[in-house]
């Protein structure tokens, strides 16, 4: 894939679009002939200037243009609900660590009574 439109859309944090007249021969394209799909777009979902994922959008017919800024904003919601998740993920594992710590020595306290 590092050849293909997805993997120039990390490379170059770019929308990346394919459309049937420019058909290319790497896997996505494959892929895309293979299911009739003439249209298909990776949308790099960027965070603090990393490529975190794609969103990859493929359509048999070539959606009309306003419909492409759709996407791109769409690919835009999609990159800050994953830097929301991981956040809160992060701080999930934080607030379980703080309990875990809370925990032992609670346990070494009453291990200590006895």
């Amino acid at each position: 894939m590092k050849n293909s439109r997805l993997g120039k859309a990390v490379r170059e944090q770019l929308p990346q679009v394919l459309e049937a007249e420019a058909a290319e021969s790497d896997e996505l394209s494959a892929w895309a002939k293979e299911n009739q799909l003439t249209f298909v777009a990776a949308y790099p979902l960027v965070q603090d200037s990393k490529v975190k994922g794609v969103l990859l959008v493929a359509c048999a017919k070539t959606p009309p243009g306003t419909r492409l800024v759709v996407f791109q904003l769409h690919a835009w919601f999609a990159s800050v609900a994953l830097r929301d998740a991981e956040l809160r993920s992060s701080e999930h594992r934080s607030q379980d660590s703080r309990f875990s710590r809370w925990a032992v020595s609670r346990w070494q306290r009453a291990g200590a009574r006895e």
